[in-house]
């Protein structure tokens, strides 16, 4: 009974926190609309078409997908079919998919099946068979097949097709080869949206900064042991800032958002909470309409976390996700979740993913890189999508620029010196043993 009671105490407690982070959400929208701030473009100036293919380099290619369904007003007069607009810098193709409400049912088959670890050769071969399907029916001609060869993809995927990676799709059946093999995979919400968030004046003070919790003081959150180690790795490549255990409160995140290039959280997160989704640190929780009051100057955010890419889906809006809040909030780009990840194989990814960061590939060939070396590296059911293919990158995929790492400099310098010493010690001693001999000589 004390339990029960307690639980609804702390949820009546979150509705009430809700209510004001609503009405503190409504007054910084009102007062956004009269104070202009250049950092934050929340209603984008559409572009044309002719701006977006003069905005997308050769080797790109942009996919932008469009579900028709009845949001009960008879907006949408074709909620049988779906749509398809394929843009390169020199070409422009629209098709149109048949049998919109079959390819939902596959696509809900397909990312149930991703959503765990094949254990049975059976749920492996439904996985290659429904897999290369939806993939025949998203890509459906010879022609459009060859114009993604060698071509970076940049997919908007509206409604459903949101929690889809696009990078599990098999192309060829024989081969069981993925996309991902082929092509270099990011996402967005929309290119207008894009292209003005890219050009945001952002001058963050540090390079990183990374929260890891481990243990929660909310029971009901599970320890995530191998969380530490991840960003205690991650830091030996980025030299930031760690916040662990007691440390990694809502209160220093809160402090800290606003002065890194990139923000890590390796923690728990709900996007399908009844209040509202929130994301957590060691004392409490943040929701995403708390997050929406904050500001962030960073080009990189990874949300090492379950589900933070997935939310509700609201028609012509798109899903209200955590990885969509730190957008609002400022972000440049956002590595997110599909679904509830395994601990030790998003460690894995995203060690390696800075590790090819700081090298200066672009966020897309890092994050694709990380994924083919731990499909390479692992083997049997470890490789199945569930561990490897959650994490996406939505927004920016240029490099990051790194501060200069001088330790190598001060290294060589402090050895240099060293070396002088030594050599100027060994000429002094030779020069005094030398003369000291040369007196007892004359004393004789």
């Amino acid at each position: 009974i004390l339990r029960s009671n307690k639980r609804r105490i702390s949820q009546e407690t979150d509705l009430i926190d809700k209510d004001q982070i609503d009405l503190e959400l409504q007054l910084k929208v009102f007062q956004d609309s009269i104070y202009h701030d250049k950092n934050r473009q929340i209603e984008p100036t559409i572009l044309s078409l002719n701006t977006v293919k003069k905005s997308i380099k050769e080797d790109e290619l942009l996919i932008e997908y469009h579900i028709s369904i009845d949001d009960g007003y008879g907006i949408y007069t074709n909620n049988q079919n779906a749509y398809a607009l394929f843009i390169t810098k020199n070409n422009t193709q629209l098709f149109e998919i048949p049998d919109q409400p079959q390819l939902k049912k596959q696509i809900t088959q397909l990312t149930q099946l991703i959503a765990k670890p094949f254990t049975t050769t059976k749920s492996s071969n439904r996985f290659i068979e429904l897999s290369n399907q939806v993939y025949t029916i998203l890509f459906p001609t010879k022609e459009i097949r060859e114009l993604t060869k060698g071509k970076k993809l940049k997919i908007i995927a509206d409604n459903y097709l949101g929690s889809l990676p696009f990078e599990v799709l098999i192309t060829e059946k024989e081969t069981t080869d993925y996309l991902i093999e082929s092509n270099e995979i990011s996402y967005d919400y929309s290119f207008s949206f894009s292209k003005q968030n890219k050009e945001l004046i952002r001058n963050p003070k540090q390079d990183f900064i990374g929260f890891a919790p481990v243990t929660f003081n909310n029971d009901t959150l599970a320890t995530l042991y191998h969380s530490e180690k991840e960003i205690i790795q991650i830091n030996k490549i980025t030299n930031g800032e760690l916040f662990i255990k007691e440390k990694a409160t809502k209160t220093h995140f809160l402090e800290k958002m606003n002065q890194a290039k990139i923000i890590h959280l390796a923690t728990h997160a709900e996007s399908n909470d009844r209040v509202s989704p929130w994301i957590a640190f060691k004392d409490s929780i943040l929701y995403l309409e708390e997050l929406s009051l904050t500001h962030n100057q960073s080009d990189l955010t990874v949300l090492s976390a379950c589900n933070t890419s997935t939310g509700e889906i609201v028609t012509g809006e798109g899903v209200l996700s955590l990885a969509r809040g730190f957008f609002l909030s400022g972000t440049k780009s956002v590595v997110s979740s599909l679904w509830s990840t395994d601990d030790k194989a998003t460690g894995y990814i995203t060690e390696n993913f800075y590790s090819y960061l700081k090298k200066g590939e672009t966020k897309s060939s890092a994050l694709r890189k990380a994924k083919l070396k731990y499909l390479k590296n692992h083997s049997k059911s470890l490789q199945s999508p569930f561990y490897w293919s959650p994490l996406i990158l939505i927004g920016d995929t240029d490099p990051i620029a790194f501060k200069p790492d001088y330790t190598w400099v001060v290294y060589s310098i402090s050895l240099l010196i060293f070396f002088v010493l030594s050599f100027l010690v060994w000429k002094f001693s030779s020069v005094y043993l030398s003369k000291r001999k040369n007196n007892l000589l004359d004393l004789k």
